[in-house]
């Protein structure tokens, strides 16, 4: 296969060198390498292009994958551009890049089905190889406790390591874990000597249901690399050289009365970098996932140390449906919450701007309100006089004010209107009626305005947001018979 190799990373040399020296693959174009990276790439692969941008890639048939290997924005871009146009993707991934590439990569994927390979140079070792296949054997029987102590050289000065370089570092350790120990599903940080400059050390725990619980500690020290696995028939030792790339695996089992040990050099990780590439391109879905997974891990961490307790994980596909579910999910909770208060502040607020008396208010409820529409000039309508007759009846129950709705500016007339009811009211036999006839008070319009608007500026976002909840329907994929 022809390959494009876009960025350049601390884990980069170890890709192109591995695909550089395969018989089957081939480098074709460069863009954004080292000069001193690209020095190296030119004797490995003399008839490689070098490119000026990543949008010199786009077109060109002469590249199947192109290997991303870089976190800067140019670099993301180009990778997303490109995974949008077809062209398959392998990354070397760095915590540098963050989810948020990851997702938006997952959800181009679900567009266009484009090949996406995770290739991870930490699990491209010989002896991590082995050791898995010793767990899954069960050489060590049942696993109970996985450790690793990583000792970095400190990157901010005073004897302290950043954020960037602990999460560096955890993204490798993290994958190593779960390809060890299995899908994890909580996590818990702890740190000691921190400030606002870095952290002296950092403690990070894994564990799951049925999981054996998975240690990994930072510090500052020369770098170093340890793991040690405890299983119930026996206890495993991995050291590795980062420098090197070499490493011992020491084995003790209960079952025989001397040590394993076991070496590798840097020789055995080309050709596990190979298979991974090969693995990759037959499991694209699987093994994106689990990089996912480790993505979202190392960013809990942060939620933990800031909430001081364990984290449990959630993983879920990332899809634009999936991910339109959980906005609108988060939306509808923050309208509903947000209805409440505002239904609170509209009903304190019209409390004071209402500028119609209690008993204003009370004779609207009950009804006992003639409004200008019953009443042609200074005479009550037909159903105007209906009215009145049963408010008559009502008020030898419930005596109560019956108010007459007044016109602007139009003292004479409504005064006039007052007498008619209380004609009105005597004609019917209801003469005790006629003394709680009073004009009602003209409620401020402005007011009035101003609270009519307000009402829908309450309900509006919420029945907006109902509204678009058919969406949900409208997009769910066909049943399957």
């Amino acid at each position: 296969m022809n390959f494009a190799f876009l960025g350049s990373h601390s884990q980069a040399r170890r890709v192109w060198s591995a695909i550089a020296n395969h018989p089957d693959h081939a480098l074709r174009a460069l863009v954004g390498i080292t000069d001193s990276m690209l020095a190296e790439l030119l004797v490995a692969q003399p008839n490689v292009r070098v490119k000026a941008s990543w949008q010199d890639l786009l077109g060109e048939a002469n590249q199947d994958i192109v290997v991303v290997a870089g976190s800067d924005e140019d670099v993301q871009t180009g990778a997303k551009q490109l995974a949008a146009d077809g062209r398959a993707i392998c990354l070397v991934p760095a915590a540098a890049q963050g989810s948020a590439f990851i997702y938006e990569l997952s959800l181009i994927h679900d567009d266009n089905r484009v090949p996406l390979i995770p290739l991870i140079p930490a699990l491209a070792h010989a002896l991590i190889d082995q050791l898995r296949t010793i767990i899954r054997a069960g050489e060590l029987g049942s696993l109970m406790l996985l450790r690793l102590e990583r000792t970095l050289p400190s990157d901010v000065g005073s004897g302290l390591l950043s954020r960037a370089a602990l999460d560096a570092a955890l993204l490798d350790d993290v994958l190593i874990m779960r390809e060890l120990g299995g899908n994890y599903s909580r996590v818990n940080e702890l740190q000691s000597g921190a400030n606002d400059a870095g952290v002296s050390m950092a403690t990070v725990t894994l564990s799951g249901e049925g999981l054996a619980e998975a240690t990994i500690i930072t510090r500052v020290s020369e770098p170093g690399w340890t793991l040690v696995v405890s299983g119930a028939n026996g206890e495993a030792e991995l050291k590795l050289d980062a420098q090197a790339n070499a490493g011992t695996l020491k084995i003790w089992r209960k079952d025989r009365p001397t040590e394993e040990v076991r070496t590798a050099d840097e020789s055995g990780s080309q050709p596990l970098l190979i298979q991974q590439l090969t693995a990759g391109l037959a499991q694209s879905g699987t093994r994106w996932a689990e990089l996912t997974r480790a993505f979202e891990t190392v960013e809990a961490t942060r939620a933990s140390l800031r909430r001081r307790r364990t984290i449990d994980l959630v993983f879920e596909s990332t899809s634009e449906r999936s991910i339109f579910k959980s906005h609108m999910t988060a939306v509808g909770c923050g309208l509903l919450t947000l209805t409440l208060f505002g239904l609170v502040g509209f009903l304190l607020l019209g409390a004071f701007l209402d500028s119609r008396s209690m008993t204003q208010r009370t004779a609207a409820a009950e009804g006992r309100i003639i409004q200008t529409t019953e009443f042609i000039d200074s005479s009550l309508t037909d159903s105007g006089r209906a009215h009145v007759a049963d408010l008559g009846r009502s008020l030898e129950r419930a005596p109560g004010a019956v108010l007459v709705m007044p016109e602007e500016s139009a003292d004479a007339l409504n005064r006039q209107r007052l007498v008619a009811v209380q004609d009105e009211f005597a004609k019917t036999g209801h003469a005790e009626a006629a003394a709680l006839v009073e004009i009602a008070k003209t409620p401020n319009r402005w007011a009035q305005l101003l609270l009519q608007i307000l009402r829908i500026v309450w309900i509006a976002p919420l029945a907006i947001f109902l509204g678009l909840q058919a969406l949900l329907f409208l997009t769910r994929p066909a049943s399957r018979g």
